[in-house]
């Protein structure tokens, strides 16, 4: 991943995983990381929004369905609200 945004050379990018049970059913729970050029950060709260907004734009996840990210500061829900906001 660290050479990926190295590469990509933007301030921080943003890298997600959708997670999955014991049985290999994917689960409404992604991992999410984000690196610099030099190194990983502990969070990045616009990367994080990007990340929500392309999982929902994509169809990647139901745009009716709060999306969770684990990440190394804990938990973070995104839920996308009415007029195309993100809480």
């Amino acid at each position: 991943m660290q050479n990926v945004a190295l590469e990509l050379n933007q301030s921080e990018t943003a890298f997600v995983e959708q997670i999955y049970d014991n049985r290999g059913c994917p689960l409404d729970t992604f991992s999410l990381r984000w690196f610099t050029p030099t190194m990983e950060v502990d969070f990045c709260g616009h990367a994080t929004l990007a990340a929500a907004h392309s999982l929902w734009q994509t169809e990647r996840f139901p745009q009716s369905k709060s999306i969770e990210f684990k990440t190394k500061v804990g938990v973070i829900s995104c839920a996308l609200e009415n007029e195309g906001k993100i809480s």
